[in-house]
């Protein structure tokens, strides 16, 4: 189950369109665990896949722009940082 609406016109995301999604983009990954994640953020869903990755589904359409910011800004960030930064396997 994901968290409770914020907005509007949020997007409604569960496991089953995470599993859908895996089997369509990255077949390697769609047979891990999918469970939601407990999370407060405002613009992404959170899934946990297996034990070692996570999957973010915007939940509003200005959202769907950051993980390419991300991408792009983070590793450039990363060693300023006094901690490890995650890494985007998959866009």
């Amino acid at each position: 189950m994901a968290a409770p609406k914020m907005h509007v016109d949020e997007v409604d995301t569960d496991a089953a369109l995470v599993h859908r999604l895996l089997a369509g983009q990255f077949p390697h990954w769609a047979d891990l665990a999918i469970d939601p994640v407990v999370s407060y953020g405002t613009d992404h869903d959170i899934y946990r896949l297996g034990d070692h990755l996570a999957a973010r589904l915007p939940r509003i359409g200005w959202a769907t722009g950051q993980a390419a910011k991300e991408a792009e800004w983070l590793p450039k960030l990363a060693p300023h940082l006094p901690l490890a930064v995650p890494v985007q396997l998959a866009r």
